[in-house]
């Protein structure tokens, strides 16, 4: 995928202002992969003692195992590509260089095991979250979710949310897709309900008028 400076720079390890000013030149050459997962694990956000937003969040261990086979998965990758030097966002991690032999270096597999070593630890892994998901997750009832199936909120009529914070779970992959379906479906829902509620009203000023337009022709009449 297509990478910035800033997120670079945030997943690359620091060594020094010198050579992370390196790096930054050479971006035009690097080639990020993204490793994936569908995360079991949870947290929450909260108000603090300070009245801060705070956010909690703990990566699972099935979830560490995932990400840890998907990041072995993506170095192998690079190296088959053709990569001149590996780079991951793991602490303690130095870069490696490739060889002719690829993946059967000896050495790259010597610096593989270091990477699982070292796994993925809190505060020492580069991770993030692109499309955050799920936060008004829909349900069947106010119990099982936070918004109905026509995406309409349980708890505030007329008031409908069409994001992928109705997703009942992490899709795992991109949700461009399902997003565009599910808002399409959300949006077909109100545009019916508003033509309905058009349909209904429209004969409730019609008989206003007419009643105001009578009671006009008895005073005329009567004046007469």
């Amino acid at each position: 995928p297509i990478a910035l400076p800033a997120q670079y720079s945030a997943l690359t390890n620091w060594r020094g202002a010198k050579y992370a000013k390196e790096q930054m030149v050479r971006m035009n050459h690097m080639a990020p992969i993204i490793v994936l997962a569908r995360d079991k694990g949870s947290g929450r956000v909260y108000e603090d003692s300070e009245g801060k937003v705070r956010v909690q969040y703990h990566v699972s261990p099935q979830d560490a195992n995932h990400l840890l086979q998907g990041l072995k998965k993506a170095c192998n990758a690079l190296v088959a590509a053709g990569a001149k030097v590996i780079h991951v966002g793991q602490a303690g991690v130095p870069p490696f260089e490739t060889t002719k032999l690829g993946i059967a270096d000896p050495q790259y597999q010597l610096w593989l095991d270091q990477v699982c070593s070292i796994g993925i630890q809190s505060n020492r892994t580069g991770l993030f979250s692109a499309h955050q998901m799920g936060t008004c997750k829909m349900g069947t009832n106010e119990f099982r979710g936070v918004v109905k199936p026509t995406g309409e909120t349980w708890e505030a009529e007329r008031l409908f949310v069409c994001d992928t914070s109705v997703f009942p779970t992490p899709s795992g992959t991109n949700p461009m897709v399902t997003v565009a379906a599910v808002a399409h479906g959300i949006s077909q829902h109100v545009e019916s309900m508003l033509a309905q509620e058009e349909l209904s009203s429209l004969d409730a000023p019609r008989t206003k008028t007419n009643k105001s337009q009578e009671q006009q022709n008895n005073n005329i009449v009567s004046k007469l």
